[in-house]
């Protein structure tokens, strides 16, 4: 594949091998390449803002016919992410919803720009899990990350929040369960979670980056993070110092408290009564809660979701934001 130089900001234009777009080349059925673009573009944007990476450059291209694996480099040396957009070829596998995709590139691009993976053992990259995590999170659309935070202020509510001093030193729930499939080509592979801890894990994620980025004031937090971990430095003193907590005995507990009771009265956390939510989002779905109660809960916006998939953006099975459901509920 070729990529034709020159093109303008903002812009895309038509090759023999694709439509070029700001981010890079772009290779997917035509009835798929919008849902493509917009993926693409806010990722780059994402990598701008959460990772303070000005200028990356990657492929997306249709999963049927990608020469390389997810992450694989293409013949013009940029990273390339296939997505399966429609059914497969036997008409029955589910494709994943393709407001995931930003998601998932946010993994890649922060073990490959931010902080490498130098085992094959762990989740991610040399992070902690949880920063991992955080930093796909990052990548993820107002819908969605408003869905998580409905999630992570109903576990708060109810003492189900993952205590601090436990989620900055706990293993992905799923890899810790050995839910998530080996890949040696590098290729996210789809898995049922199987965890009861990985619902509340991924609205830790979620909840914790927006409390760093308005406590610290620096919107890439994640990189400021990062930077700790290349050089080997303590992320949790790290992380009490620039909250204020630095040089107490009980630094973690104080922070966890200040982070709960942050929870509980920041306008994006707004629990079951949330309208900066149903606005935002302007569409409601119906999902029952494992508690039996029935919840009504936005339907993230770029595509309708499909109850079947599972995979490792959404950090549970059916309960799956992406799936229209709140991590932790049954649809």
């Amino acid at each position: 594949m070729s990529v034709p130089v020159g093109t303008d900001a903002n812009s895309t234009a038509k090759s023999r091998s694709g439509t070029v777009a700001e981010f890079g080349l772009v290779d997917v059925d035509p009835e798929n390449l919008e849902a493509a673009i917009q993926e693409g573009e806010a990722a780059r944007q994402a990598a701008m803002d959460a990772f303070a990476l000005p200028s990356v450059k990657f492929d997306i291209v249709e999963a049927s016919r990608s020469p390389v694996p997810w992450g694989g480099l293409s013949p013009n040396g940029r990273p390339t992410y296939p997505w399966q957009f429609g059914k497969g070829a036997d008409d029955r596998s589910i494709p994943p919803p393709a407001y995931l995709l930003r998601h998932e590139i946010g993994h890649d691009l922060f073990v490959r720009r931010l902080v490498p993976s130098t085992r094959d053992d762990q989740y991610g990259g040399d992070a902690p899990d949880w920063l991992d995590e955080m930093a796909a999170v990052a990548f993820e659309g107002e819908d969605l990350r408003s869905v998580r935070r409905w999630a992570a202020a109903r576990y708060a509510r109810e003492g189900r929040l993952i205590p601090l001093r436990r989620f900055l030193t706990m293993t992905h729930p799923e890899m810790e369960a050995g839910s998530i499939p080996a890949s040696s080509d590098g290729t996210a592979r789809a898995f049922e979670a199987v965890s009861e801890d990985t619902p509340m894990f991924y609205a830790m994620a979620s909840a914790f980056h927006d409390f760093l980025r308005q406590r610290t004031g620096n919107h890439a937090v994640v990189a400021e993070m990062a930077a700790v971990v290349r050089r080997r430095g303590s992320l949790e003193r790290w992380i009490l110092r620039r909250t204020g907590h630095g040089g107490r005995n009980d630094g973690i507990a104080a922070l966890d408290a200040e982070f709960q009771a942050w929870i509980a009265v920041d306008p994006r956390h707004g629990g079951d009564e949330n309208p900066e939510l149903e606005a935002r989002t302007g569409r409601r779905a119906d999902v029952r809660c494992r508690d039996g109660d029935a919840r009504r809960l936005p339907e993230p916006s770029g595509g309708a979701a499909d109850d079947g998939w599972r995979g490792r953006t959404s950090g549970t099975d059916r309960d799956a934001a992406a799936t229209r459901a709140v991590p932790g509920c049954r649809g």
